[in-house]
């Protein structure tokens, strides 16, 4: 677990390098991905201070984001610890309406292969 928190610690800024240089020109869902794998291994300070370091519209994108693919990927429990972690009202809102779509769609193509 050590090894792996310092290669997320090592990742973190080059993430954040590639984003910003991104973002200017699209979309990247590196942050994404970074913020998933703190998530998933329980370092919700550590995600919530990569998310305090995009911008204000795609940080409400990437909170749902993150929610709705930690569900997807059996996360479920991790993505609710962490949507509670959130301080604000809007971005705690935010992820939880990640969990609930993804939990919905879930439950939407299990009826449906049925």
């Amino acid at each position: 677990m050590k090894e792996a928190t310092r290669t997320l610690t090592e990742a973190e800024p080059i993430a954040l390098t590639v984003y910003r240089e991104i973002s200017q020109h699209g979309s990247t869902q590196i942050i994404q991905n970074l913020v998933e794998l703190k998530v998933e291994w329980g370092e919700f300070d550590g995600a919530n201070s990569t998310l305090s370091q995009v911008e204000h519209k795609e940080k409400l994108n990437e909170l749902q984001s993150v929610a709705r693919a930690l569900v997807k990927n059996g996360h479920e429990k991790e993505a609710l610890a962490w949507a509670t972690t959130q301080i604000l009202p809007s971005d705690r809102a935010l992820a939880l309406i990640g969990i609930a779509d993804a939990l919905i769609t879930g439950m939407q193509s299990v009826e449906t292969r049925q």
